[in-house]
């Protein structure tokens, strides 16, 4: 049975061929690992970093829906495909418009990465998705709607827009001050990217 779903999943997966997909099963592979991990790991991350990974994500979602978002070492946000459930909004839950659940799920992954903590962090899993049922937006952290800057907040907003006729498309969002706002980034320059290269580069006291 579980040849059966590999094989599967193997078929669905191949015939994508997007500069940010990533076609492994297994994340394992990914040499930087999830953003996720990244986050518990190192802490928030730097505006500009965001926007560009931001920006990636939308790109891969403008090809084709996806659900996990991975760091490769070769400095790309990629995007996995197993689903994440904590992120998923109620159009998904209802099982409607599944290109809106991704909008809203890429949203969640901003206010993350920006905040260091996620939405609805001091509920349980049950109690946030109970809340994204009743439509309920995930709380903007105050330290962060005071250090946001403007194109940063209108993106948040659009994103987390509760009537899925009105939220605007992976397409629209590429289109936003948010993603563009910092073009001569890169991510050697980052402290996250210092941080990982630290973490896999030998200790001074080995090289002595």
């Amino acid at each position: 049975m579980r040849e059966d779903l590999i094989a599967h999943l193997i078929g669905v997966v191949s015939p994508f061929k997007h500069t940010n997909i990533q076609n492994y099963l297994f994340t394992e592979y990914v040499s930087g690992g999830t953003l996720g991990a990244c986050l518990r790991n190192y802490g928030k991350f730097e505006a500009p970093m965001v926007a560009s990974f931001a920006e990636q994500i939308l790109a891969s979602l403008a090809y084709s829906a996806a659900d996990e978002a991975l760091l490769d070492w070769n400095r790309a946000c990629n995007l996995s495909w197993s689903f994440m459930m904590d992120k998923v909004d109620d159009s998904f839950m209802k099982n409607i418009g599944l290109s809106e659940a991704d909008i809203w799920s890429v949203e969640y992954l901003v206010l993350e990465s920006l905040s260091g903590r996620r939405p609805f962090s001091k509920e349980e899993a049950a109690g946030a998705i109970y809340k994204l049922g009743l439509s309920q937006t995930p709380p903007i952290p105050e330290d962060l709607m005071q250090s946001l800057e403007p194109e940063g907040h209108a993106f948040l907003l659009d994103c987390f827009t509760i009537d899925l006729d009105e939220r605007p498309t992976a397409d629209t969002l590429l289109q936003a001050l948010f993603c563009h706002a910092n073009q001569g980034w890169t991510f050697v320059d980052s402290d996250l990217y210092k941080k990982i290269e630290s973490s896999f580069s030998p200790s001074k006291s080995a090289r002595a």
